[in-house]
């Protein structure tokens, strides 16, 4: 079982200076967590088989499992990360896709859980991780397993479930999430909310870096 992590940004676009839609910070702030906390991560993990960056990134890559695919933002709102999330996907040659956003880093353990839990559990075609951040030294669940669709922030797919619902043809909303979440329905996946495998959202920490 082969694992490829996707990470679509715009931290190094042109229009990376604009404010997020979170309203805290400009895109460009999140270079700062894919380049000292993110990639290395996950470049380092050897049970990731490959890093793919998708989007607007433009550094130099992290040892031979990293590969950068430019991927110019378009509408320069949220729905540009579907069209990097394609264009990463279509490169990749893992089993499980993990898709992330460049704000979001797995736990130290995720991709341990996710082999040991999960890569021979053929009841599965999507699983959406738990969410959490940090206020201060407090640890906050962002998503308790509660929700009803998949979020855009972090999911593991499928390729054959990929196949079916690429993202191209998810809709270009603001709420493109519930959209695909749709679709992936329609298309009969086999969707779980799970957590023990968890991401935290770097951003929403305004800061602090527990995580590290």
């Amino acid at each position: 079982m082969s694992v490829s992590v996707i990470v679509n940004t715009a931290a190094l676009g042109a229009r990376s200076g604009d404010i997020l839609s979170s309203g805290n910070v400009p895109h460009r702030a999140r270079a700062k967590i894919l380049r000292e906390v993110l990639l290395p991560r996950l470049c380092q993990n050897t049970l990731v088989d490959e890093v793919i960056v998708a989007g607007e990134w433009h550094e130099p890559g992290i040892g031979d499992k990293w590969r950068y695919v430019p991927c110019a933002s378009q509408n320069f709102d949220c729905t540009d990360a579907l069209a990097q999330r394609q264009a990463g996907a279509e490169v990749a040659h893992g089993n499980l896709l993990v898709f992330l956003h460049d704000d979001h880093v797995p736990a130290t353990d995720f991709f341990e859980r996710l082999l040991t839990h999960y890569g021979s559990d053929g009841h599965w075609d999507v699983l959406v991780p738990e969410r959490r951040t940090f206020k201060g030294t407090e640890e906050i669940v962002l998503n308790n397993g509660r929700m009803t669709y998949v979020m855009g922030h972090a999911c593991v797919m499928r390729r054959e479930m990929w196949k079916d619902c690429p993202w191209t043809d998810v809709p270009q909303v603001f709420t493109w999430d519930i959209g695909h979440t749709i679709q992936l329905r329609e298309k009969g996946a086999a969707i779980k909310w799970v957590t023990d495998l968890i991401v935290y959202d770097a951003e929403a920490a305004l800061g602090a870096e527990p995580w590290k």
